[in-house]
């Protein structure tokens, strides 16, 4: 699932142009994928599938 981050708000949204706090353009974020091979979210500490702890090295 792609992520979209407001670089004023620091709020991340899963879908939009525009930051529905602020209205500044969105800019995408890089995804992150757990060893299953799901997208997590950059706040997410475990993954929503399998359970098993997001490296962020």
């Amino acid at each position: 699932m792609k992520t979209f981050n407001c670089p004023r708000c620091d709020l991340d949204f899963y879908e939009g142009k525009f930051c529905r706090t602020c209205g500044i353009f969105l800019v995408p974020m890089p995804e992150v994928f757990c060893e299953c091979g799901k997208a997590l979210s950059k706040m997410d500490r475990y993954c929503r599938w399998c359970g098993k702890p997001v490296n962020k090295a």
